[in-house]
């Protein structure tokens, strides 16, 4: 069903309180409180992954959505145990299903997942709870008070990487949200606006992320070691930078000299924090630091065993594979150094423009 005449009543019940606020007021004497809607949404012969009603609270953007949609693919909350957000997920799943929806929401920081789900920041809460949506097998959702309770940055964040998520995955989603900041990242393929009742199909493109890269002090890196995926440590000859996004600090890099090549440096730590993960801010990065060590007369190389950093860098041709996923030996180990086992890894080197395609 697409379009509705939606009316809800219920009786006033005349109190003493109700009768002192009547005449406090002069609100006119009333048996029924009454709403009424006129509903349109034309999607039926559209294909779509992502719909979103907006309007002020109280437009009634829950009740039209129910009424219009499958009221079973409301979606009211998860119950979450104490225990870590892993072992809320479906039991089926495995534990390789599991970090790869974790990946897709943009919520890429594996020290985060052993922690229960009340201890999370709101921010942390709103990918992990889609991840959760995106593990049932369901074709249609709607999540009420959409990106409600984050910040505004994180909110236009999420959005956009849950818009990528979604039509990855072909699921379809129906947001109902008050704030409109989340129209252009989230990229609707149709909104229905409350406010005015009116529908429209949208083709809209994000707004570009525009970020700054500063040299910084490696004390700095205490803002940012909780979040990175393997280790909290920092060598003390790092050279080390922060990325802004505006006024805000939302990556952390840096480089250390290749021990026994002349002016060949390799990236050590990279860390987006987890409420700015899933919009690509961690590759880019990577590059602007490659672009950076390149004008230096460096050579840049990256050793990552990060899934999305592997795809992508195969991917992208600003980088070159130099060294094809292999596990460390533990063997050839130097145990001062906090090295890979038991994990694939694969190095690269950044190139820039100058790779030609054969």
């Amino acid at each position: 069903m697409s379009s509705a005449h939606i009316i809800i009543e219920n009786d006033i019940k005349e109190s003493f309180r109700v009768a002192a606020m009547r005449g406090l007021f002069d609100v006119p004497l009333e048996t029924k409180n009454r709403h009424e809607w006129m509903i349109d949404i034309p999607i039926e012969d559209m294909e779509w992954n992502i719909g979103l009603i907006v309007g002020a609270s109280g437009s009634g953007k829950t009740v039209c959505a129910k009424k219009l949609f499958q009221e079973e693919a409301y979606h009211s909350g998860f119950k979450w145990s104490k225990n870590s957000i892993l072992d809320d997920f479906p039991k089926n799943m495995t534990i390789q299903n599991i970090t790869n929806l974790m990946n897709h929401v943009g919520f890429s920081s594996p020290p985060l997942w052993t922690k229960p789900f009340h201890v999370l920041s709101n921010g942390q809460k709103f990918r992990v709870e889609l991840a959760r949506i995106l593990a049932i097998d369901k074709e249609l959702t709607i999540i009420d008070e959409f990106t409600s309770v984050v910040d505004r940055n994180v909110a236009r964040i999420g959005s956009y990487a849950i818009s990528k998520s979604i039509k990855k995955m072909g699921r379809q989603i129906i947001c109902l949200s008050c704030h409109r900041d989340i129209i252009e990242w989230l990229e609707p393929d149709w909104i229905y606006d409350m406010d005015i009742k009116q529908f429209s199909r949208r083709l809209l493109r994000r707004p570009k992320i525009k970020l700054s890269l500063f040299r910084v002090d490696s004390k700095t890196w205490k803002l940012f070691k909780e979040h990175h995926y393997l280790t909290r440590s920092l060598c003390k000859v790092a050279r080390c930078y922060v990325v802004f996004w505006g006024d805000m600090p939302v990556a952390f890099t840096s480089v250390i000299n290749m021990v026994g090549f002349k002016k060949r440096v390799r990236e050590h730590r990279t860390v987006v924090l987890p409420d700015y993960q899933g919009v690509g801010i961690g590759s880019a990065v990577s590059e602007m630091l490659g672009e950076i060590m390149l004008n230096d007369g460096y050579r840049f190389f990256s050793t990552t065993s990060h899934p999305s950093f592997v795809q992508g860098r195969l991917k992208n041709k600003k980088w070159r594979l130099a060294r094809k996923p292999s596990r460390v030996r533990r063997d050839k180990l130097n145990y001062n150094r906090a090295d890979a086992t038991n994990r694939l890894t694969c190095g690269f080197e950044f190139i820039g423009e100058s790779y030609k395609s054969t």
